[in-house]
Formats: structure tokens, C-alpha cells, sequence
């Protein structure tokens, strides 16, 4: 990764390649300061997200399920535009 190692941001928005969205996840819960934001947009997917047949929206479910199942992070959906995925940094 070309990131640094150490948490430098305060907010984060994910709007790239949805094929490899749960890197960008597990990238930025990395290096986002505790009680800061992460955002991924289109989350919803059109829908699509309830029966994922696609790469891309296999890859957005699995963000979502990493959001709810992470203990690092408390997360929303809302159902704004077509969703966005709405992170806040616990630990």
C-alpha cells in the first residue's frame, strides 16, 4: 500500500473500483483516527445488493458485512442516493 502505516485521517470517502472495495476497508479502518469517519458510496447497489451477482456487488455485500461484523468500527447504512455505508472508527 502507498499509505502510511499510522492513523492520519480524520474522514474518509470511498467513491473507486467497487472489485476491491473490502481492501479499501480494511486499509482505512487502519488509518483512520479513532472517532473518525469512513464513507462508501453506491453501497446498495441498486438493489442489487439483496441477491449480489456480480463482482462488484459480491464485493460491496462484503463490505457491508465486514462494517457490521467489525468490532473496530459502528456503522449505518443510509439510504441516501443509492446508499452509502457510513463507518465510525471505535478502536
Amino acid at each position: 500500500s502507498a499509505l502510511p502505516n499510522r492513523r492520519l485521517f480524520d474522514f474518509v470517502f470511498v467513491d473507486a473500483d467497487r472489485h476491491h472495495a473490502s481492501e479499501y476497508f480494511d486499509e482505512c479502518v487502519a488509518r483512520i483516527k479513532v472517532g473518525g469517519v469512513l464513507i462508501f458510496d453506491n453501497m446498495l447497489a441498486k438493489g442489487d445488493i439483496i441477491t449480489p451477482k456480480t463482482r462488484s456487488v459480491r464485493e460491496r455485500a462484503r463490505v457491508n458485512q465486514l462494517a457490521a461484523s467489525d468490532p473496530r468500527v459502528e456503522s449505518i447504512i443510509a439510504p441516501i442516493g443509492d446508499g452509502m455505508l457510513i463507518c465510525r472508527i471505535m478502536s
